[in-house]
């Protein structure tokens, strides 16, 4: 074993060399204390298997594009993202990928190495949520009005929601959060057609369907505002000067995704709309779960890569600016951190 087999080797990172088609070729001891695999199970097999499965389809158009292209289009960026490990678990880890090449300038493969961030991640998020909650301004008159008229506007009656815990001026929190409350109303909408079924459209129904469509027509249509119009723009913008073509397939397919569900829920409200109506409409069950799975596999995404993504590569003056513009959508005053 010569000095750069025994460094590699002897690493706690992970290194992992696929060829052109991603199929592993080298696996190191680093590799098999993250993702959990041998050497002897890993090598010969796709990629595949550390990607959870709902992030294979835009895993496998980067590598192609880069490898087509010659180069990365993230350059030495490190990218914090999600991996599965052989037990079945998810994690998380930074990692880079760089194409290899021999001296004659032929591609060799793709070298990815990845150190595992899980701990790290799970704690800075608990931080984040802690610091929003305990670190509220409270030392001017005016700002304890401004906290009182977002409050009034934030704490409108609206079944089954409390108050949200954080606010706009920790937008990316806040997006996560909106996520639970996306969650929320799909699962009362996944009760309503045996509901209906079973009961016809009666008080419980039409209050039900009430909820779910107010949410929608407005919290729902904000938060795809929030990304679209704020949070995809300036992570484009971040990466300004470079190649960022991961970026973009990403982006544009989850703005193809919003305009997909949005699409859907025209179809399901007017079922709603006639049950709120006190008609006895039925919902297929089918079309509802084909939708909340949807927009489940939807979030998760969002959760695995762009919100983690968002976290490392915008600045605190980049996330102000999304955070204010949230509150102008809403209606509302930016509280400063």
């Amino acid at each position: 074993m010569n000095l750069y087999q025994a460094m590699i080797e002897q690493t706690a990172d992970a290194f992992i060399f696929s060829d052109s088609e991603g199929r592993i070729q080298l696996w190191n001891h680093g590799a098999e204390l993250i993702f959990g695999f041998s050497a002897k199970d890993a090598i010969g097999q796709s990629l595949d298997i550390i990607i959870p499965e709902h992030l294979r389809q835009a895993h496998w158009t980067g590598f192609h594009k880069a490898v087509a292209a010659g180069r990365m289009s993230l350059g030495d960026q490190v990218m914090t993202t999600r991996f599965l490990h052989k037990d079945g678990n998810k994690g998380y880890v930074d990692m880079r990928f760089s194409l290899i090449k021999n001296d004659t300038d032929q591609l060799m493969g793709v070298l990815a190495t990845a150190r595992d961030s899980t701990a790290r991640y799970l704690a800075e998020r608990t931080l984040r949520a802690r610091t929003q909650r305990f670190h509220r301004p409270m030392k001017a008159n005016l700002r304890q009005q401004q906290r009182i008229n977002n409050n009034a506007i934030m704490s409108k009656p609206f079944p089954g929601f409390s108050t949200p815990a954080v606010g706009p001026e920790s937008p990316l929190e806040m997006l996560a959060a909106c996520h639970e409350r996306i969650r929320h109303q799909c699962a009362t909408l996944l009760r309503l057609p045996p509901h209906l079924a079973t009961h016809g459209a009666d008080e419980k129904a039409r209050a039900a369907a009430a909820q779910v469509m107010r949410y929608f027509d407005t919290s729902g249509k904000q938060h795809h505002q929030d990304e679209e119009e704020d949070l995809f723009p300036a992570l484009i913008e971040s990466m300004a000067g470079s190649d960022a073509v991961c970026l973009h397939e990403l982006t544009e397919s989850l703005q193809t995704d919003h305009h997909a569900l949005e699409t859907g829920w025209l179809a399901l409200r007017d079922g709603l709309m006639k049950i709120v109506n006190g008609g006895n409409a039925l919902i297929s069950a089918s079309d509802v779960e084909t939708w909340v799975a949807h927009y489940e596999q939807h979030i998760q995404r969002e959760e695995d890569v762009l919100l983690p993504m968002a976290a490392r590569l915008l600045s605190e003056a980049a996330l102000e600016h999304i955070g204010r513009a949230m509150c102008a959508r809403r209606g509302l005053t930016f509280l400063q951190k």
